[in-house]
């Protein structure tokens, strides 16, 4: 680690709230650089993910349906989920199990909760409530 890789942060009004951003004893246990060093992690993946679920013109996805309609290829081969649920899915119909929205998540390397937080279908309100 160089110098360079380091720095002073003034942390006036985050100390606390970063603190308690979680109640487990492991976050409890850390150190205030190691906080700071995971929440910006966190941030920084929470960004590229978002960014990875845009298609070729920078668009990102607006409902499930579409998300599983330009990643067809890649799901039907890698997520595990049944090709007739997928087939329902693509096709705005049906709601997915919180097991189908994880494995959706993970065969495209987006975040459980970007894709839980997608509408079922286009223009349709979020019903599938996944969190």
């Amino acid at each position: 680690m160089t110098k360079q890789d380091r720095l002073n942060i003034d942390l006036k009004g985050l100390r606390e709230r970063i603190e308690n951003f979680r109640d487990d004893p492991a976050w409890k246990a850390l150190s205030m650089s190691k906080k700071i060093r995971l929440l910006i992690e966190m941030s920084l993946n929470d960004h590229e993910v978002q960014s990875s679920a845009t298609s070729s013109d920078g668009e990102a996805p607006k409902s499930l349906q579409q998300l599983v309609l330009r990643n067809w290829a890649v799901l039907a081969e890698n997520s595990g989920v049944d090709l007739e649920r997928l087939k329902l899915l693509r096709d705005g119909q049906g709601e997915p199990s919180e097991v189908e929205v994880l494995r959706i998540a993970l065969a495209l390397t987006l975040s459980e909760s970007f894709v839980s937080s997608l509408p079922l279908k286009n223009g349709g309100k979020q019903t599938n409530g996944i969190t």
